[in-house]
């Protein structure tokens, strides 16, 4: 029984680093263009003004994602998991990576989920958000990242608080709470 762990890292790439972008694209060809038989036309759009993640178990990518500023916030899209390393926590290890680059953001984080993993998803801390959807001839829910927001709100709530005086009385008068008790 072999029991080795093996190495796992995300690394941030620029989209001049064209051997690990092509590494990129190899593993959205066949998780999109392959297996799920989407138009490449429609895959390879917005590259440029992206901001791609690559998952290396040990030395070898498997695993992908990127996310873009758009009108509506910050869209996080295109995981591609290569079919061997599926199951194995990659797609959830590469968005947790990209939640943390975007922690301090103050931009609606959100994507669309291909109907199978909104589950995945929404253990992650999104909700749905409208009715089902195709893109690319899959059927999607659009997601938002509501413990960010929830973190956000929270964090207002603490600001306010933090600004009401503790002690509420004139000086020398004491604060008696009444019970509700009889």
């Amino acid at each position: 029984m072999n029991t080795k762990k093996n190495s796992v890292s995300v690394l941030q790439v620029n989209f001049d680093d064209k051997k690990l972008i092509n590494k990129i694209f190899e593993i959205r060809n066949q998780v999109f263009v392959v297996e799920q038989n989407v138009d490449p036309s429609e895959e390879y759009e917005f590259e440029e003004s992206s901001i791609h993640f690559l998952l290396f178990e040990d030395k070898t990518p498997c695993t992908t994602a990127r996310y873009r500023k758009t009108e509506k916030g910050i869209k996080l899209e295109r995981f591609a998991v290569l079919k061997q390393y599926r199951k194995k926590g990659y797609g959830n290890k590469i968005l947790k990576r990209i939640l943390e680059e975007l922690n301090d953001s103050e931009d609606v984080i959100y994507l669309h989920a291909q109907v199978q993993v909104v589950d995945f998803y929404q253990k992650q801390g999104f909700v749905k958000k409208g009715d089902i959807f195709s893109e690319a001839g899959i059927k999607h829910y659009k997601m938002i990242y509501q413990d960010l927001l929830a973190k956000r709100a929270g964090n207002r709530f603490f600001q306010m608080v933090d600004k009401v005086p503790y002690n509420n009385t004139k000086k020398g008068q004491t604060f008696t709470r009444k019970s509700s008790r009889r």
